[in-house]
């Protein structure tokens, strides 16, 4: 399915109770963990870009990288890569959770029910991803690949974790204008 754009899936999200996940990628492992585990789910998904995770790639590339990943899978995919084309929009306001990795799960549920139809989480994922690869190293496996295996397998648990609080599990057929 071709990238789709967020404005009409956070209006299902905002109709309909739920949040979608937005992850932050910036790399082929943690772009292939978020799409497996939003396949997994069945759930819509944004992947975010982050600015300073650029200064390694170039914007250009890795868009073209989520756009291919997109393409491969039949569940909704954003790409987002900043504001400007929400501000430049003038259609009611949907409202984001940012942070959102130490937000409590009932928390968010409460949020979700209050009008939250986004949801940005990294620095849970991150950090397990972190401990589980030092575990490794700890253990004698300093292999790059299965260090790297490793973090994409954890970003794939958690953000489908994620998706399903979130309430987005099994919503992948909900509207979605492609671009």
């Amino acid at each position: 399915m071709p990238l789709v754009r967020l404005k009409p899936l956070l209006e299902d999200a905002k109709k309909n109770k739920y949040c979608i996940g937005s992850f932050n990628v910036f790399n082929i492992e943690t772009l292939e963990g978020v799409i497996e585990a939003a396949v997994n789910a069945d759930s819509p998904v944004i992947c975010g870009v982050y600015e300073p995770h650029m200064k390694y790639s170039s914007i250009e590339l890795f868009s073209n990288l989520v756009k291919d990943y997109a393409n491969k899978v039949n569940i909704p995919v954003v790409l987002h890569l900043g504001l400007l084309e929400q501000i430049k929009e003038k259609t009611d306001c949907f409202l984001s959770l940012h942070g959102g990795s130490g937000v409590d799960d009932s928390v968010i549920k409460k949020l979700i029910d209050t009008g939250i139809n986004k949801a940005s989480v990294y620095t849970r994922i991150s950090n397990i991803a972190v401990n589980r690869m030092g575990d490794l190293l700890k253990n004698g496996v300093p292999d790059l690949f299965v260090m790297m295996s490793v973090a994409r397998d954890v970003f794939s648990e958690m953000v489908e974790n994620r998706l399903d609080v979130f309430g987005s599990k099994n919503r992948s057929a909900q509207p979605g204008a492609a671009y």
